[in-house]
């Protein structure tokens, strides 16, 4: 399942959709943020979810202020990006323009329950960053 939007939005619509299709748990939520700033901001929020492994892939850059160019491939553990995140933050803030797609794939060891407002706490938690639009894709046990 797939959903793309602003943050909020768009993960009010997953959880709605996975109900209507009868699902218990999700097992796994994928969040691809198109712009580097949220995606970064977004990794901090994600990587603190109690009960998860968080796995991170970059594609991104930014040119320096004296038209140097940086390009950053990642794919791997938060643990191992967090390296990389506390090397790119000073980096992009002193950038004169930094470009980038982050995905999150958050997988849940017991299960993401939609019966109760797990979902919704989960989600309010990210929504606080405000991100700009994202894409959402999930997966799940249980229902159709």
């Amino acid at each position: 399942m797939k959903t793309e939007g602003l943050l909020k939005e768009a993960l009010l619509r997953l959880w709605e959709q996975a109900r209507t299709r009868k699902w218990t748990r999700l097992t796994q939520v994928q969040l691809a943020v198109f712009e580097l700033e949220g995606g970064l901001k977004l990794f901090g929020l994600v990587n603190a979810t109690p009960g998860a492994t968080v796995q991170v892939k970059l594609d991104g850059g930014y040119e320096t202020a004296e038209g140097s160019t940086v390009q950053v491939t990642f794919e791997g553990m938060a643990k191992d990006f967090k390296v990389v995140r506390e090397f790119l933050e000073p980096q992009r803030k002193a950038a004169k323009s930094a470009c980038g797609q982050i995905r999150l794939t958050v997988t849940f060891h017991q299960g993401l329950a939609l019966a109760g407002d797990e979902p919704e706490k989960f989600g309010e938690k990210l929504a606080k960053l405000g991100a700009g639009t994202i894409q959402i894709q999930a997966t799940a046990e249980g229902g159709a």
